[in-house]
C-alpha cells in the first residue's frame, strides 16, 4: 500500500482547533482510507501518547526541535511520499526550514533505505507575498506545491519555469454533515460573524457597520475570542441585538442559527487558504458578505450568493440591501449551497490521492 507521511506541527489534540486543523484532521481521514498514512505531530503535552492510530491512520509526537526530530522519524518509516503541511506564511522561514528538514530526511533516508522520498509542499494558508524571488527556491526543493487558494497558485506559477510544479486544491469540508443541520427561523435577521475577534479577521468593522444600520429589526452574533472582545462588549453592551460569545466547540449549530454571515478580513495571512468557517456557512446556505481578501473572494459570486465589499460603505450598503426581506436571503442561500459543492472533501481527497498516484507511475 502507498506509504504517505503527513508533517504537521499543531495537530489533535488541541483544545481549541483551528480552521486549518479541522481541515486537515478530516482529510486525514479520507487519505487514510486509501493509503498507509502517518501523522508526525509535535508533542506539546507529555500527557499525550507518543504514537497512536486515530482515525484510519497513525499519529507519531516527537519533541522539539520539530523540523530535525520529524525528518529523522519520516526517515525511519521508509516512505513513498512525505506532504510537508505548513501554516508558515514567511517566504525566508518557509524557506528555510524546507531545507533543514530536507537536508536531515535525505540523510537519514539513505542510512534507512538507500534512496529518498518524493516531497510535496502543502501551503495552508496565504502568504506575506514579500521577498518573492524566494519562491523559486521553494520550488526547486519540493515536486509540488499544493496551494489552498488562486492567488497562491499564480503566485507559485509566476515563479517557477515547470508550470506543473503548482497545483490548486482548496479546503473541504464533509457537505453531508452542514446540508443535515436543521436551520432555525429567527423573528429577528441574524447577522453571524466566526472567528477570532482580533484586529485581522475584522470584527470591529462588522461591529461598526451594524450599528450605523441602527435597524431593530437585525441582530448580530459575534463567536470567538480575542484581544478585541473586551472593546467590542464594551460598545454593544447596552444593544439588546448584539450577542458575542466566546469559543463555541459545536460551531454546526450556531453556524445554522444564522440568517447570513460576514466576514470582513482585513488580511489574508495567516489564515487558512479559503476561510473553513465560511465554506461551513456555504454548505449550510448561508449568504456570504465578504472583504475584497485572498481567502474570501472565492467563495462568492457577486450578486449571486453574497457579495464582496471593499470599504465599510459598500458593507453598510451590501447589508442593506440583503436584509431588506428574507426573500433575498432564501435566493442568495440557495446559491451558496451549489458553491459548496466544489468544497467536498472526499473529491478534495480523491484529487489529492490521483496526484499521488498520478507522479508515482511517472516514475
Amino acid at each position: 500500500m502507498f506509504k504517505v507521511v503527513f508533517i504537521i506541527k499543531y495537530y489533535y489534540p488541541l483544545k481549541r482547533p483551528s480552521g486549518i486543523l479541522r481541515f486537515v484532521m478530516n482529510l486525514s481521514e479520507k487519505i487514510g482510507q486509501k493509503t498507509c498514512l502517518t501523522i508526525i505531530t509535535c508533542k506539546f503535552d507529555n500527557k499525550n501518547k507518543n504514537s497512536e492510530y486515530y482515525k484510519n491512520y497513525n499519529i507519531i509526537r516527537v519533541k522539539h526541535p520539530f523540523y530535525i526530530s520529524s525528518a529523522i522519524k519520516a526517515a525511519k518509516l521508509k516512505p513513498d511520499l512525505i506532504i510537508f503541511g505548513t501554516g508558515i506564511s514567511e517566504l525566508w522561514l518557509l524557506l528555510a526550514t524546507s531545507i533543514v528538514f530536507q537536508c536531515f530526511n535525505i540523510i537519514f533516508s539513505y542510512s534507512y533505505s538507500s534512496r529518498k522520498p518524493r516531497y510535496l509542499l502543502y501551503q495552508f494558508v496565504d502568504l506575506n507575498y514579500k521577498n518573492s524571488f524566494l519562491a523559486k527556491y521553494v520550488c526547486r526543493i519540493f515536486e509540488k506545491v499544493i496551494c489552498t487558494n488562486n492567488s497562491l497558485y499564480r503566485f507559485y506559477l509566476k515563479h517557477n519555469k515547470k508550470k506543473e510544479k503548482g497545483f490548486y486544491l482548496p479546503p473541504g469540508v464533509d457537505l453531508l454533515k452542514f446540508y443535515n443541520a436543521k436551520s432555525e427561523i429567527n423573528k429577528k435577521i441574524r447577522i453571524g460573524f466566526f472567528g477570532h475577534l482580533n484586529y485581522n479577521k475584522g470584527s470591529d468593522i462588522l461591529l461598526n457597520a451594524f450599528l450605523k444600520l441602527n435597524n431593530d429589526n437585525i441582530e448580530l452574533f459575534l463567536a470567538g475570542l480575542g484581544n478585541l472582545e473586551k472593546g467590542l462588549k464594551e460598545r454593544s453592551s447596552k444593544h439588546k441585538n448584539i450577542i458575542i460569545k466566546g469559543y463555541i466547540e459545536n460551531i454546526e449549530q450556531v453556524i445554522a442559527s444564522c440568517d447570513l454571515l460576514v466576514f470582513p478580513y482585513r488580511y489574508s495571512e495567516k489564515i487558512l487558504g479559503l476561510s473553513l468557517s465560511a465554506i461551513e456557512g456555504l454548505a449550510m446556505g448561508k449568504p456570504l458578505i465578504v472583504s475584497n481578501n485572498n481567502c474570501l473572494r472565492d467563495l462568492v459570486e457577486h450578486g449571486k450568493n453574497g457579495y464582496i465589499f471593499n470599504n465599510e460603505k459598500e458593507l453598510i450598503n451590501y447589508l442593506k440591501e440583503i436584509t431588506k426581506n428574507r426573500n433575498n436571503i432564501i435566493k442568495f442561500g440557495l446559491e451558496s449551497e451549489k458553491k459548496s459543492r466544489e468544497f467536498d472533501i472526499s473529491m478534495i481527497c480523491d484529487k489529492l490521492i490521483n496526484l499521488f498516484l498520478k507522479n508515482e507511475s511517472r516514475k
